[in-house]
């Protein structure tokens, strides 16, 4: 799920991500939130999305995930 849009230009000069905003931004949560339920690390959601980690933990809060531990291996745990 690479971005497909280009960077854009800062006041600064510098190139940044496009904003997800909107439709855009509610389609992006809903499809890290899959991912990370159905095992997904953040590491590994960054390199698919195209986005900083704080992003994406940003994301994964807004579709209401409960994180896993840090260093899970995501093997479900016994009950």
């Amino acid at each position: 799920m690479k971005s497909t849009t280009e960077t854009r230009l800062g006041a600064d000069g510098k190139k940044y991500r496009p904003l997800l905003v909107g439709e855009a931004r509610q389609k992006v949560v809903r499809e890290m939130t899959e991912w990370y339920e159905a095992g997904s690390s953040i590491r590994d959601l960054v390199t698919e999305f195209d986005r900083p980690f704080g992003s994406v933990q940003r994301f994964l809060a807004e579709g209401g995930v409960v994180m896993r531990p840090r260093g899970d291996t995501r093997r479900p745990h016994p009950h």
